[in-house]
């Protein structure tokens, strides 16, 4: 709960709107010049989060702009990114996220509601000519500030088009980036959790590699048929991955079923083994919380690294009984 020192979401987003405020913090920032306000509408998130989207008029401009604003209690999450992006906000001329930096529940374990991710997401955002902005709000004293870290929004020009990332690709990257990574503790970085290079969903979207002896890598894909693993030799003419498969076949099939086990062994290519782990179709991020997909990739993750693990100690147990 708030203190009584503090103003609670209505009392902040109505300090925002002001008109003659709001104009005075897009006009520092050079981000629009308003002369008139005209509609507003409101909306409503269950994270704690309240948005508005404003039709104004701007100096010298004959159509209207559309503003989105969306404040968030505790941390920025990704969440309000995305529906600034594709949602609520993909018809806004400017989408500002505000976030107070106080409590949130709703954000413990939550690797998506973070600044330092947000920041730079939005920073590489604005590098695609997008003009979306981070502000912070202090919950005691109103004081409202462009967050410093990774924005370079002086460099975005609404007059030229934007790149915008499919929201395919701004899910995956997401998803394995920011949910799945984030288990990699003492190597994960937020910060380089978004590089605004999505791939198509087909592509490959996150690899584990196999040690140095086994010279290979556990490639992740997810699309509507599911989460698969496709492991493969990357180098060398051995077969150690086929004398692996051969002998770890009974428990692989065992573990996820005979269906979902593929061994490719053809003449003149390195051999692959493909697992299917989940029947779970990509279009289920558009829906789920992100209480729900940090369940999931918590399952992907560690299913996916133990099985790295088994292969590696396989395939050790293997080397030590091959002729010197």
């Amino acid at each position: 709960m708030n203190n009584k020192n503090q103003y609670n979401m209505k009392e902040m987003m109505n300090h925002i709107i002001n008109e003659n405020r709001l104009k005075d913090i897009l006009d520092s920032y050079n981000l629009a010049y308003i002369s008139k306000f005209h509609n507003i509408q409101h909306y409503e998130k269950d994270d704690n989060r309240h948005g508005v989207v404003l039709d104004v008029q701007e100096n010298k401009l004959a159509d209207r702009t559309k503003v989105l604003i969306d404040l968030r209690q505790g941390q920025p999450i990704v969440n309000q990114v995305y529906d600034a992006l594709y949602d609520v906000g993909k018809d806004c001329d400017i989408k500002i996220i505000v976030f107070t930096d106080g409590n949130n529940e709703y954000d413990k374990g939550i690797p998506v509601a973070d600044e330092s991710l947000v920041s730079s997401m939005i920073g590489k955002l604005q590098d695609m000519n997008i003009p979306i902005y981070l502000f912070s709000i202090n919950q005691n004293d109103l004081k409202i500030a462009l967050v410093d870290w990774y924005q370079t929004w002086y460099g975005v020009n609404r007059l030229k088009n934007a790149s915008i990332p499919t929201k395919e690709g701004f899910m995956a990257e997401t998803f394995w980036y920011a949910y799945f990574d984030s288990f990699n503790i003492g190597f994960y970085k937020p910060w380089n959790a978004f590089s605004g290079n999505t791939k198509d969903v087909k592509n490959r979207m996150f690899t584990i590699f196999l040690c140095e002896f086994a010279s290979g890598e556990i490639n992740l894909f997810w699309d509507d048929n599911g989460v698969r693993y496709e492991i493969e030799k990357i180098t060398g003419t051995d077969d150690y991955l086929k004398k692996m498969f051969l002998v770890y076949k009974s428990f692989l099939k065992k573990r996820y079923d005979d269906n979902s086990v593929n061994f490719e062994n053809v003449f003149g290519r390195l051999p692959k083994l493909s697992v299917k782990y989940s029947d779970r179709p990509f279009s289920w991020l558009y829906t789920a919380t992100p209480t729900e997909i940090i369940e999931f990739a918590k399952k992907v993750y560690d299913d996916a690294w133990g099985l790295r693990w088994e292969i590696e100690k396989t395939m050790e147990k293997l080397n030590e009984k091959l002729p010197a």
